[in-house]
């Protein structure tokens, strides 16, 4: 959506496209190995 080589600041096509400008910048990251194990073990006893 944002493109950071426009001739708009990356702010003001936020604020066209009704974004909050922290959404712009952020960097998604990776979940750790054991966090995603526990999920998958609270889903199983979920479904048991």
């Amino acid at each position: 959506m944002i493109d950071k080589s426009h001739a708009l600041s990356a702010t003001r096509q936020a604020e066209l496209l009704d974004l909050s400008r922290s959404n712009v910048y952020y960097l998604p990251r990776a979940a750790p190995q054991s966090d995603l194990a526990r999920m998958r073990r609270m889903d199983a006893l979920h479904f048991e």
